[in-house]
């Protein structure tokens, strides 16, 4: 049920700045656009921001529809913010100065957090953020709109990897699915805008990847990574990296799967998978990332082989 106090906050203001994470994926994107619309459609005024990049290929698309600066003259005193997909300030980025003096609700699945504002609407057993939306819209007695559908289905199969990363204990996403799809939303569209449109030069740099790739504890931990020279004008493409975990998890005896990337002269990202048994959430969180058990990241400045060495026998302690 729909905490009162949600409620309570939809109803009392009539304007929302929907802001998300830094480097958005299609569940954080497809959250604040869908939120966006409804609340349109309930009489509110809502406008989404971000900080980007955009560089993931399947929400290129809408980069266009989302502001990087806040105007002082939209706020006023019935203008309240949503974060969704993040609870810590740093991931909020540069926005986060601009909105922590108003009301804020924040949206979250994600275990760890640090929330900064008291209202809240988090479940770290919820499979997206895009399932929690939905929540909220049916909480507040309204139905979702074949728009609103498409994005919510879109942010749903991006983060549970189109339902590789579903249990048992995860029978409840298939009705909504069937709700969705009756609704409107089409998931063969879906699979292409988020699997699709990639180009000849993108599947060679995906070779280059895997033919990298080191194997330790007899493929319980397998490493790549990307480095400057690999990519050329294709530099775009595994920011979208599901492919090259999805591959490489499939190893027999995998357990975690690391992909670090140069993303300038002094910093790159650190990406985890882990197939089942390890929370990579809680080992980025050492070093102030986050994201999911099964799917997280951090950056960390240094090069890409002292970063290596460290998460490499960080990891072997773990997995031993």
């Amino acid at each position: 049920m729909l905490q009162a106090e949600i409620k309570d906050f939809i109803n009392t203001y009539t304007a929302f700045l929907i802001l998300g994470h830094k480097e958005p994926d299609g569940d954080c994107v497809s959250s604040q656009l869908c939120l966006a619309a409804f609340l349109h459609r309930i009489g509110k005024t809502a406008t989404c921001y971000s900080d980007g990049p955009f560089d993931r290929p399947e929400i290129a698309e809408y980069e266009p529809l989302f502001h990087t600066s806040l105007s002082k003259q939209n706020v006023t005193k019935k203008t309240a913010a949503i974060v969704v997909d993040c609870s810590t300030p740093e991931r909020v980025g540069s926005f986060y100065n601009e909105i922590k003096h108003l009301p804020v609700l924040i949206i979250d699945h994600h275990k760890v957090r640090r929330e900064f504002s008291s209202l809240t609407f988090i479940d770290s057993r919820a499979p997206s953020t895009t399932w929690l939306i939905n929540r909220l819209i049916t909480g507040l007695g309204y139905t979702v709109g074949k728009k609103e559908a498409l994005l919510l289905l879109f942010g749903l199969c991006t983060d549970t990897g189109f339902f590789r990363h579903l249990d048992e204990a995860s029978y409840d996403v298939f009705p909504l699915v069937s709700t969705l799809t009756r609704t409107g939303a089409n998931l063969k569209q879906v699979y292409k805008m988020i699997y699709g449109g990639k180009s000849f030069l993108q599947r060679r740099l995906l070779a280059r990847l895997l033919l990298r790739a080191e194997s330790h504890l007899d493929d319980k931990l397998i490493i790549t990574c990307q480095l400057p020279e690999d990519t050329g004008s294709t530099n775009e493409l595994l920011h979208s990296s599901d492919e090259l975990y999805n591959l490489l998890q499939t190893v027999k005896n995998n357990e975690i799967v690391v992909f670090i990337r140069r993303e300038s002269a002094t910093l790159c990202s650190v990406g985890l998978r882990s197939n089942n048994e390890y929370d990579v959430a809680q080992f980025a969180a050492r070093y102030g990332g986050g994201g999911h058990k099964l799917a997280a990241g951090f950056t960390m400045q240094g090069s890409i082989t002292e970063i290596r060495d460290l998460v490499l026998a960080e990891l072997k302690q773990l997995i031993k």
